[in-house]
């Protein structure tokens, strides 16, 4: 069985460099497990090109998994009935960078416990335990100073807005900033 494809940056379509396993579920005693095994792993080319030469198992499905540095990983589930013995497979991915971003809220000029601030992202929908979310962040009184990091996309603008109340008086803030990937960009 032979896969070949190609792993794309989502951002700017250049090739990715990384780590791809090919997973399978075994056949054993007459059933097929519930868990994955390792069958094969390659890496990709400069290019982001990868090749698997490998047997056909009895599985009830493979996985395959892409993982690089600084990219979100990316899974496939494959239905073995779809994957030729006698011609090429190809699998193509498409890969988003990451990075982090770290809110910093700080009532820098306290006036009294009735200040107040309000802090959301926009346009945010990852699926992922440590990605931002668009939750809304409330925070009232003189001691507020509070930091959030969290994992996104990269390569790309990230939407926010905030208001703050002080001594009656409220400004509202509509902005964005870049997050650059690999590393934390601080806001």
């Amino acid at each position: 069985m032979t896969i070949v494809g190609s792993v794309l940056d989502n951002a700017d379509n250049s090739g990715v460099g990384g780590t791809i396993k090919l997973y399978y579920k075994p056949y054993v005693n007459g059933v097929f497990t519930s868990t994955y095994s390792l069958l094969s792993s390659t890496t990709t080319d400069g290019s982001g090109n990868y090749s698997f030469e490998s047997e056909k198992p009895a599985t009830s499905d493979f996985k395959l998994v892409f993982e690089a540095s600084n990219y979100f990983s990316v899974e496939k589930i494959i239905n073995p009935d779809n994957l030729s013995l006698g011609n090429t497979n190809t699998v193509n991915y498409g890969v988003e960078p990451s990075g982090y971003i770290q809110f910093h809220l700080k009532n820098n000029t306290p006036f009294d416990s009735a200040d107040f601030i309000q802090f959301q992202t926009l346009g945010l929908n990852y699926a992922c335990a440590t990605c931002c979310t668009n939750s809304l962040v409330e925070k009232y009184g003189i001691l507020v100073d509070t930091t959030y990091t969290c994992l996104r996309y990269a390569k790309q603008y990230l939407r926010y807005n905030y208001y703050k109340t002080k001594n009656g008086s409220t400004t509202w803030v509509y902005d964005s900033i870049y997050c650059a990937q690999g590393v934390t960009t601080n806001l």
